[in-house]
């Protein structure tokens, strides 16, 4: 059994013990979140990071690290589901909360820098060129679906 596999069964264990009153368990939600990004299922990880997200919100103040830290990761599915505007929205709101309880040289406020500039490129670029699978540079026409670059002569 792959140590996925391993970390999937030991959180589902926890899952099943933890009340979900406990801090501990929308941590593990939150892991779970992350086990199923590894696994490349992308709705059972928004599930996952929905569930985290729903019980932060009811428990924890507006301001706290980990609803940030929900924020950033349900940004990061709707980019990857092309949703360019909440995926943006998402990740102003969690840069806006690490503003608060970072200093502008910590990672996480950098990673979300990052994000929110590539995110915005993304868009400017279906805007521009439409899917960017499809773009075209010079001569050379990309298209990352099918793997492949055509070169006009």
């Amino acid at each position: 059994m792959g140590l996925i596999c391993k970390a999937e069964k030991y959180l589902n264990t926890l899952l099943n013990v933890l009340s979900h009153d406990e801090h501990d368990y929308h941590c593990t939600l939150y892991q779970m979140g992350h086990i199923h990004s590894r696994k490349q299922d992308l709705n059972k990880t928004l599930n996952y990071y929905e569930l985290t997200d729903e019980i932060r919100c009811k428990r924890l103040p507006p301001d706290d690290r980990h609803i940030a830290n929900s924020l950033h990761m349900l940004g990061n599915i709707d980019k990857e589901k092309g949703h360019i505007d909440k995926a943006l929205d998402k990740y102003t709101n969690a840069l806006s909360i690490n503003k608060k309880k970072y200093s502008d040289d910590h990672i996480m406020i950098e990673d979300l820098k990052k994000k929110i500039s590539l995110t915005c490129g993304l868009d400017c670029t279906n805007e521009i060129y439409g899917h960017p699978s499809r773009q075209t540079f010079g001569k050379t026409r990309l298209n990352a679906q099918k793997g492949t670059a055509i070169v006009s002569q």
